[in-house]
């Protein structure tokens, strides 16, 4: 199954379903980043966990992949990226 996920997800399936949040974000430094390679793996991952039920520890352990990831916005801002929790 995991080829199938694989191959049913791949990078232009991801652009195309997270345009919009894509387009917020700077888009070259996001390519630089490698961000788009983590994102495809999450949301592999995602499906994965949650394909036969919903599993939310699995879920929650998910913020592995992005937890030290850096998302730069357009504005420069990067309110997102500062934020500590």
């Amino acid at each position: 199954m995991d080829v199938e996920i694989d191959a049913f997800i791949d990078e232009n399936v991801v652009k195309k379903v997270l345009s919009r949040y894509i387009a917020a974000s700077n888009r070259k430094c996001f390519e630089k980043s490698r961000n788009m390679s983590t994102i495809v793996q999450l949301v592999r991952e995602s499906f994965r966990v949650s394909f036969n039920r919903r599993n939310i520890k699995a879920i929650k352990e998910l913020d592995r992949l992005t937890k030290n990831m850096q998302v730069l916005s357009l504005s420069g801002q990067n309110i997102a990226s500062n934020l500590e929790l």
